[in-house]
């Protein structure tokens, strides 16, 4: 039976969005825009929703669906460790901010406060990014842009830059690589569960 109409009324009633029901309800935002498009989801996902919104459970036991599968763990063992590597650029651009008021940065040009910003600017995106993406999507877009913003920091003044300065953005670049392959993991487990789940369909 189509649940989505129910489900995404009652969702409006409370005044939540698709983001703050996948926090309160433990379902992915994957799962919930899948069940309000009237697509199937497994009868754990659908109780835990019914059970937010105030609505009868009336769904019989069904297993997980495999992409379901796949978002709760990465949400279990992989989303704290990419929203530990997103506070990396909060910290090389805490460092260079004081670098630059203690006049220790013989290059406190334009380019290191740009590089500053732009660093300032990926943290604070990070969060807007996250709700609009999915987990692996997101780790794997942060990742590039965190790596990307370290190899022009080294490129453009990095050995001029205090040493603490230098080792805090290498690590940047190594936890962006990081989550970069986390995404990657996620997505490559997330190939294979569709593929298991399309063989079994064509069986």
């Amino acid at each position: 039976m189509d649940r989505g109409p129910e489900l995404q009324a009652a969702r409006r009633r409370k005044l939540m969005s698709q983001e703050h029901l996948a926090s309160v309800s433990g379902v992915s935002v994957r799962t919930i825009r899948r069940a309000e498009n009237g697509e199937a989801i497994s009868g754990e996902s659908m109780r835990c929703l019914c059970a937010t919104l105030e609505l009868p459970a009336e769904v019989a036991p069904a297993p997980a669906d495999p992409r379901e599968t796949v978002e709760a763990s990465l949400t279990e063992r992989e989303t704290l460790l990419v929203h530990g590597l997103t506070l990396t650029p909060v910290m090389v651009a805490a460092l260079a901010a004081l670098s630059v008021l203690m006049g220790a940065w013989p290059q406190a040009g334009i380019l290191p406060v740009a590089l500053l910003a732009a660093n300032l600017g990926l943290a604070c995106a990070g969060p807007a990014i996250a709700r609009r993406l999915e987990a692996a999507s997101n780790a794997i877009l942060m990742g590039f842009a965190f790596l990307n913003v370290g190899v022009l920091w080294l490129i453009n003044f990095g050995a001029n830059s205090p040493k603490t300065l230098q080792v805090m953005v290498i690590t940047q670049m190594i936890g962006a690589m990081a989550m970069m392959a986390v995404g990657i993991r996620s997505r490559h487990r997330e190939w294979l569960a569709r593929a298991a789940s399309d063989a079994e369909g064509n069986g």
